[in-house]
This record gives C-alpha cells, structure tokens and sequence, in this order.
C-alpha cells in the first residue's frame, strides 16, 4: 500500500516544491500560500485513491471497480462543493 502512494505523491509533492518556489518569488507570501494550499488539495485528492483502493483489490477484485467509481464520484462532488464555495 505505501508502494503505491508514495509512487503517485513524490511527483506531486515535487512539483508542489517548484511552483511555491516560482509563486514565491512572482507573488510573495500570499503566492507561497496559494501554491502550498493547492499542493495540499491536490496530494489529499490523489493520496487518497491508492490509500482506500489497494487494500480493497487485494481482499475483493470485483468490488474495486464499484468502489473506485463511488470514490471518484465523492471526491468530484467534493471538489464541486469547494470550488461553488470559492466562488
């Protein structure tokens, strides 16, 4: 399980680094806010999927497929949700 996340969150967390680094210097504090908060959105909207899947193919192949559709469906309306929230 940590195989699979740390395979998916290391190029995020990358480039996580680099963009609050530009955004650092184009924008100042409130750029390396930004940049760091969307960094955080977007390993917790990817961490999550290998964290919850993997275990499930392991015990149950036939109910992966069910439950990475559900997964998916939850966290677009959660993104949904946040960004009606934003603007």
């Amino acid at each position: 399980m940590m195989k699979s996340a740390t395979r998916v969150l290391l190029p995020v967390m990358a480039v996580t680094a680099v963009v609050t680094v530009v955004f650092g210097f184009v924008s100042g504090s409130d750029g390396v806010a930004g940049a760091l908060l969307g960094g955080v959105v977007v390993i917790l909207f990817l961490g999550s999927t290998p964290v919850i899947l993997t275990p499930l193919v392991k015990k149950s192949a036939a109910l992966s497929l069910p439950v990475a559709l559900t997964f998916l469906g939850t966290k677009s309306v959660a993104v949904l949700v946040v960004l009606a929230l934003l603007f």
